[in-house]
């Protein structure tokens, strides 16, 4: 089944070593261990907000709720998961996967287990599932995407400040607060294959 409608205006961008994005068109592209991403239902005004997931036999787990309270790990049918969606990717780890056999494992351990921690946007989303799943380390480009996007938006009032001492105060706390989340949450990469 053809699911990708339209010629995307945004496409997902990813900074992490080796990591490339591929388009997929058709439920058949995928292979067992995909790590997935789905445009979201939420509407993000100048950026696109990503839904990931770990694609398994027609299913896919992913890290899904309403709220903080009732996140957790879902396992749901393809279709369910896509629905409503127009775009979809593939991310291609190289090197650094896990084989598609252990994602899956790793994703069904999960799944059962419930042993995963509780939901936050900055250090524990679904993006983070996916990535830990596909490599054994917890990351979000999204996040990463975030942190940037304040800190360009931070350089240009310090640089439009000027040497108003008042604003260069609230700019040094926003770089400071971001620092410290941005020093909290860098990933870890190994070079080692698997």
């Amino acid at each position: 089944m053809s699911f990708l409608q339209g010629n995307p205006q945004s496409t997902l961008v990813s900074w992490i070593n080796g990591v490339t994005c591929t388009k997929v068109c058709d439920q058949r592209e995928l292979q067992e261990g995909d790590h997935i991403a789905v445009d979201t239902l939420i509407q993000v005004p100048g950026t696109r907000a990503w839904h990931h997931g770990i694609y398994s036999d027609g299913m896919v787990y992913h890290f899904t709720g309403g709220s903080k309270g009732n996140a957790g790990i879902s396992k749901d049918s393809f279709m369910d998961f896509f629905s409503g969606r127009k775009v979809m990717f593939c991310l291609n780890y190289g090197n650094a996967s896990r084989s598609h056999e252990k994602v899956v494992e790793e994703a069904e351990r999960i799944f059962k287990t419930k042993q995963w921690p509780e939901y936050s946007l900055m250090s524990n989303n679904c993006e983070h599932f996916a990535t830990f799943c596909k490599t054994g380390k917890k990351y979000s480009t999204q996040v990463w995407e975030a942190i940037w996007r304040v800190i360009a938006t931070a350089a240009t009032l310090y640089k439009a400040a000027g040497e108003s001492s008042g604003s260069l105060g609230i700019v040094g706390c926003s770089f400071g607060c971001v620092s410290q989340t941005a020093s909290l949450q860098q990933p870890r990469h190994s070079n080692k294959k698997n």
